[in-house]
């Protein structure tokens, strides 16, 4: 009986040495990176994903988006700045990516330069999607639409030939 008192005991003290490790503070919480949206290159070399993060300092939540190759190696932001980017996109022969920023769609080279604005619309853009020829960038935005409902737009990468091609409520 003594045996299994000491066991017991000996197995209380490890749970709640174990328990104790893992507590999740509100600091945990705020200092944890959320990735999301991972987008493989169309050969397969490189990842594109969104990354949150808290800025203590401003008070707020950001997003950004980088880029890394499959083994994990040579991460990098490739936004950055006060807004929020998301939504990556590989066009289809791998030289740019599209994304939302701003409530406007853009696109910029995988490594983050040449960053062009394609939409200027009044209402928010976004979750871009490249047409398989890479001649169209489809995407969802409020323009247009009834408060609260969002429609497909189409339109060139270079911003030209905009048009709603699904209005919101279908």
């Amino acid at each position: 009986m003594k045996r299994f008192s000491f066991v017991a005991l000996l197995l209380f003290a490890f749970t709640c040495s174990i328990s104790a490790q893992l507590t999740f503070s509100f600091n945990d919480m705020v200092n944890t990176r959320r990735v999301s949206d991972p987008q493989l290159s169309p050969d397969g070399r490189m990842i594109a994903y969104s990354m949150g993060i808290v800025d203590k300092a401003a008070n707020k939540a950001l997003t950004q988006i980088y880029t890394m190759s499959i083994d994990g190696t040579n991460q990098r932001a490739i936004t950055s700045g006060t807004s929020s980017s998301s939504s990556p996109r590989w066009s289809p022969d791998g030289r740019h990516i599209a994304f939302a920023t701003g409530g406007q769609i853009w696109t910029m080279e995988p490594d983050g330069d040449d960053k062009e604005q394609i939409t200027k619309i009044s209402s928010s853009a976004s979750q871009p999607v490249w047409s398989p020829d890479g001649k169209r960038i489809a995407f969802v935005s409020t323009r247009d639409n009834p408060p609260g409902l969002v429609g497909i737009w189409l339109v060139r990468p270079d911003g030209t030939d905009l048009r709603q091609v699904v209005p919101g409520g279908g």
